[in-house]
């Protein structure tokens, strides 16, 4: 995100805006490249004494590869997976087709290089593209990029989203081709940068969680939170944050260290001393820290749940058949259930409540699974917009042999076939019983 100090403050004005198929995961950025030429000092022990960091997202710029290196190999050996960006502050929200070729060129000549010092996911670069771009110039720009990333990478890509992270409404459009041309590769996340001074242009109005819910289900893509932290502005950024964990995203906050300013977890800061020898936690530690969920569960606090945050196909034991919303958008349709195939349908996002109830995303429209206020046997399971009801809201019941009963928290009954076998039928509620209608096996897609 921000750069020199000179520059810091100014980036912080802006305040940029894995229902990923991945397990999600958690951490915090580190910008290394400003502060006694690279050479600083991680403060690796009281990082690995807090455990839902996990994940680094590493900002690399032009020059300093070789102490790139040097990081690289010390996260790797402290446990850390990394996710590393080109960034070269001069080009933060540029809309320059060349800047983002030569981030391409610039992974191409040292992809190789550095991934010899440890294993990493590309960002391909930091923040390219304003709140100007159009769907068709920001999908023609990231081909290009792509692929010469494509030429040394096979792995996924992270791509910014444009305006600074923060144009949901472009990026979607840029990887469903609605302008025209479409983003080619799939094999990419979009990343989302929120702050509270957020701007959604292409929706003309402050970021909020609907845009970035509407992104996910319809873009098709993995998506995830690159940065995140405070600032000025109107913008609901940690309500966002939470809202985006439950959904099962993974979530990288702003910043372990090198910021340059007050967001740092840690104190001293690498603008004050680089090379110090111990380090504290800020005050500014909790705000993002607290924030932060884990791997095994939903929502924060280490909690162990039945089925690991991700996205699944939901098959039921009975008819073999998946859990399908048969591509319906709309608040209170059913949903029903359609043989196994590629459509993102049938492919439901796992998170959970901070007290332990599973919620299920659909990828096509983003809507929940929810009773819809029904209660008796044989009524319909239905879909809608995410929310707190605890119509959405589930417990996922082990049955010991790889499937569960998924018990709706509102009525107490479990998700049901009605013991329907057919492409397109609609999913009922019944009590609790020993039928293998209602037994129900998570799958990776």
């Amino acid at each position: 995100m921000k750069s020199v100090a000179s520059v810091v403050s100014l980036a912080a004005t802006l305040l940029l805006g894995t229902n990923s198929a991945h397990a999600a995961t958690y951490g915090a950025n580190v910008q290394p490249s400003y502060y006694n030429s690279g050479n600083v000092n991680f403060g690796w022990s009281l990082m690995n004494a807090n455990s839902k960091i996990q994940t680094l997202r590493m900002e690399i710029e032009p020059g300093y590869e070789s102490q790139a290196k040097t990081w690289i190999a010390q996260a790797k050996s402290n446990g850390k997976s990394l996710i590393c960006t080109y960034h070269h502050w001069q080009d933060n929200g540029s809309d320059s087709a060349s800047a983002l070729t030569t981030a391409g060129n610039w992974w191409k000549s040292n992809y190789s290089s550095l991934s010899a010092s440890g294993s990493f996911q590309v960002n391909l670069m930091n923040e390219w593209g304003s709140h100007s771009q159009t769907n068709n110039s920001y999908a023609s720009a990231y081909n290009s990029a792509i692929s010469l990333v494509r030429s040394v990478y096979s792995s996924n890509i992270v791509i910014d989203i444009p305006g600074w992270g923060q144009e949901t409404v472009t990026a979607t459009g840029a990887v469903k081709g609605s302008g025209g041309t479409k983003i080619n590769d799939s094999n990419i996340t979009l990343s989302a940068h929120i702050y509270p001074g957020a701007w959604n242009q292409g929706a003309g109005h402050t970021l909020n969680y609907s845009d970035l819910s509407t992104m996910s289900g319809s873009s098709g893509r993995a998506c995830m939170l690159g940065e995140f932290g405070t600032g000025s502005g109107a913008a609901d950024w940690s309500g966002m944050v939470s809202s985006c964990v439950s959904a099962g995203w993974s979530a990288i906050g702003w910043a372990w260290n090198g910021d340059g300013a007050d967001l740092n977890m840690c104190s001293p800061s690498w603008a004050s001393s680089p090379t110090a020898t111990s380090f504290s936690k800020s005050s500014y530690f909790s705000t993002i820290y607290d924030k932060l969920g884990t791997s095994s569960g939903g929502g924060g606090g280490g909690t162990t749940y039945p089925v690991a945050v991700g996205t699944y196909k939901l098959k039921n034991r009975a008819t073999g058949l998946m859990l399908d919303n048969l591509g319906s958008t709309t608040n209170g349709t059913g949903v029903a259930q359609w043989a196994s195939g590629s459509s993102y349908n049938q492919r439901w996002t796992l998170s959970y409540t901070s007290d332990g109830y599973a919620k299920l995303t659909c990828l096509t429209g983003g809507k929940c699974l929810d009773s819809v206020a029904h209660t008796g046997n044989g009524s319909q399971v239905g879909q809608w917009s995410a929310g707190t009801s605890y119509n959405q809201q589930w417990t996922l019941q082990s049955l010991g042999n790889g499937y569960f009963k998924v018990i709706n928290r509102t009525n107490g009954l479990c998700l049901d076939t009605g013991a329907q076998t057919g492409n397109g039928t609609i999913m009922q509620f019944w009590g609790s019983g020993s039928s293998t209608n209602q037994q129900w096996q998570f799958v990776t897609p």
